[in-house]
């Protein structure tokens, strides 16, 4: 009778063990956006924007996927592992995230515009423009990530915001080819990087 009842308890508590390993482990579908967006974490960079259905809203995606290719100007929906990590370091995810499979990807139409701000530091818009371009265009890059196109007087007052190191939020929309530069829309605000959340987002 006692081993039948030692035999009892093991089967109960193995069975209690494997349904913690499987709560740690859950597959989910989520939505990637078309641009990324500025990260307000501990590192300097671009977040993808992510939600789980279409009702939510988008969010900044502190975190990478492993196994997936992001391109600028497309949709995502993907199929996704989520693994908890225990006891990750400090300031790290306490998630993994690996990609299944991608169930869809559409390109966003080059009529969509949309804001991305650079306010956390300065010389996180830089000049790259090529020698070889036309007089009167020029390329900038934000992040070292994503380049956009300019022109002219845009590009002049760019110049002369950064020159008084302002934070600025862009409008920008995609071209047809999603993996050339951005095209710029507008300059929307720029303030001082202090006040700029305050009187810009």
């Amino acid at each position: 009778m006692k081993l039948y009842v030692v035999l009892i308890m093991l089967l109960v508590t193995g069975l209690a063990g494997c349904g913690g390993n499987e709560s740690k482990n859950v597959y989910s579908e989520i939505y990637i956006d078309h641009y990324k967006s500025e990260c307000f974490g501990f590192t300097l960079s671009l977040c993808m924007r992510k939600r789980t259905s279409i009702e939510n809203e988008w969010e900044p995606f502190y975190n990478t996927i492993e196994g997936f290719d992001y391109e600028w100007g497309y949709n995502y929906k993907l199929k996704v592992l989520i693994e908890s990590i225990e006891n990750p370091p400090e300031d790290a995810p306490s998630k993994k995230y690996t990609l299944v499979e991608v169930l869809s990807k559409e390109q966003e139409s080059v009529t969509t515009t949309f804001d991305i701000s650079v306010s956390r530091a300065s010389n996180l818009v830089t000049n790259v423009t090529p020698e070889q371009i036309s007089s009167g265009t020029e390329i900038y890059e934000i992040y070292s990530e994503k380049g956009f196109i300019c022109y002219d007087e845009d590009c002049s007052f760019i110049d002369s915001l950064l020159s008084q190191d302002m934070a600025i939020l862009f409008e920008f929309s995609h071209n047809g080819e999603p993996s050339q530069p951005l095209s710029l829309s507008q300059i929307k605000c720029s303030s001082s990087r202090e006040s700029f959340r305050s009187s810009c987002l």
